[in-house]
């Protein structure tokens, strides 16, 4: 089994069919991506600032952006991806909280209102990264009563499943980032689960493929190299 160093990430590449066919690349492109986090809501002070009373936005944006900094305003997201593309910027990877508390919050309400982001510049013309997914496995305790959950256990791989489910079943197909065909994820930190080994991957790729297409697959990523 391998373990994940703090540098690395792992991406899952998961196989999906669709109507409306989502951007693909080939695994011989060179492309851009970035994280995206959309947890901020000016209109309570929501992640605006730290415990310590510091700022929360660890780049502070510029003034004129802040009357819409919200997950809950589609200006927000229109915002954000038209400065992604301006930088070159392929594809953003929204982070995603899959506990029930973050989820009724703020990381499905954001995620829909992301998607009608989309919506809207996709109907004017006017162009947008796609989305892959940066599954923060930091809420995996969070959902598990505050215990590092097992990953190796079938109660541990439907919990790690149900994130990625719930994330792309909020996202519409055409919208997905692909590779190859196939919607990518990316995960952080090993720490938050006391183990895993490659049946969980396994176990992903077969629940994947029996409700969107063919079976996944699965690769390890450094993301200086993406």
């Amino acid at each position: 089994m391998r373990y994940l160093r703090c540098a690395l990430l792992t991406a899952f590449i998961c196989s999906a069919a669709s109507a409306q066919q989502p951007q693909s690349w080939t695994s011989h492109d060179k492309i851009a991506l970035t994280y995206l986090f959309y947890w901020y809501d000016v209109h309570t002070g929501f992640h605006f600032t730290n415990p310590d009373g510091s700022d929360g936005l660890t780049l502070h944006p510029p003034d004129s952006y802040l009357s819409t900094y919200s997950f809950t305003d589609i200006a927000f997201f229109q915002r954000e991806f038209s400065d992604m593309v301006a930088a070159g910027i392929d594809v953003a990877l929204p982070v995603f909280w899959g506990d029930p508390a973050n989820m009724a919050l703020w990381s499905v309400p954001g995620l829909q209102v992301m998607v009608q982001a989309e919506e809207a510049m996709a109907k004017a013309g006017q162009p947008a990264p796609k989305i892959g997914m940066f599954d923060d496995v930091s809420s995996l305790p969070v959902s598990n009563g505050g215990v590092k959950p097992d990953l190796t256990t079938m109660a541990g791989k439907k919990l790690f499943y149900g994130e990625i489910h719930n994330f792309f079943y909020n996202v519409p197909q055409q919208f997905w980032a692909m590779i190859d065909g196939r919607p990518i994820i990316v995960l952080y930190y090993s720490a938050y689960v006391s183990a895993y080994d490659q049946t969980v991957f396994d176990y992903v790729a077969q629940q994947f493929s029996r409700n969107s297409g063919p079976r996944p697959t699965s690769s390890e990523s450094d993301p200086g190299q993406v």
